[in-house]
C-alpha cells in the first residue's frame, strides 16, 4: 500500500469494473477480485492501487485475436 493510496468504495469497485454487488462478492468470496480490507461489520473498502492491479493484469492475460 502506497502512502496515497486512496481507498475506494463498493459501488465504486462496481463502476469501475462495471459488475453487480454480487458478482463483486461472489468474485472476492472465490479470490477472483481483490479481497476487501474490513474497518468493522460493515464497513470495507478497496485500496484503489489493488483494482488498477487487478484490471492491468486482466488486460495482459486476454488472448489477442
Amino acid at each position: 500500500m502506497t502512502k496515497d493510496d486512496r481507498m475506494l468504495t463498493g459501488a465504486q469497485v462496481r463502476a469501475r469494473l462495471g459488475i453487480s454487488k454480487t458478482a463483486l462478492w461472489e468474485g472476492c468470496r472465490q479470490g477472483t477480485y481483490p479481497a476487501p480490507l474490513r474497518f468493522g461489520p460493515r464497513t470495507v473498502r478497496w485500496l484503489e492501487s489493488e483494482i488498477e492491479d487487478f484490471i492491468e493484469e486482466a488486460k495482459a492475460a486476454r488472448k489477442v485475436a
